[in-house]
């Protein structure tokens, strides 16, 4: 089962709102847009981008690559490709807000290595393990 806990929810709102802030947009929170992305940017009241928000609680530094289900991401950059938009992952760590937009131009599938991965210290359930896309850390930029 996946989910999100209220608190998770306020943290990813409260990242999303950081974000908007610092680039003079709006967020707006669980959009139902295909049902699979936290919320999206918009400026001038058009959607600039679709976003994934996560909330780490290790330094950036940590790993050479962060992952994200690949399902998701498969479903949320069809998604953003259906709406000429971008698709970014906005990550809190420790040590700052980071962000990895996809290449809208290249399929992720052929693009990023995927393997079956997860949670596998503080796994909340057996579903935490799925198939991911590795993203090297040198893709992501700290905002």
């Amino acid at each position: 089962m996946k989910y999100s806990t209220d608190e998770q929810k306020i943290i990813e709102r409260q990242i999303g709102n950081f974000v908007a802030k610092k680039y003079a947009c709006e967020y707006f929170e669980n959009p139902n847009v295909f049902g699979v992305v936290d919320g999206l940017f918009t400026r001038h009241k058009k959607i600039h981008c679709l976003i994934e928000i996560k909330n780490r609680d290790v330094s950036f530094e940590k790993f050479p690559w962060y992952m994200i289900d690949k399902a998701k991401a498969d479903k949320a950059w069809d998604a953003a490709k259906k709406l000429d938009v971008g698709l970014t992952l906005i990550y809190q760590f420790v040590d700052g807000v980071f962000c990895f937009s996809f290449p809208m131009d290249k399929d992720p599938s052929r693009h990023y290595d995927s393997e079956i991965s997860g949670r596998t210290v503080d796994t909340r359930d057996e579903n935490d393990i799925d198939e991911v896309y590795k993203l090297p850390k040198g893709d992501w930029k700290k905002l």
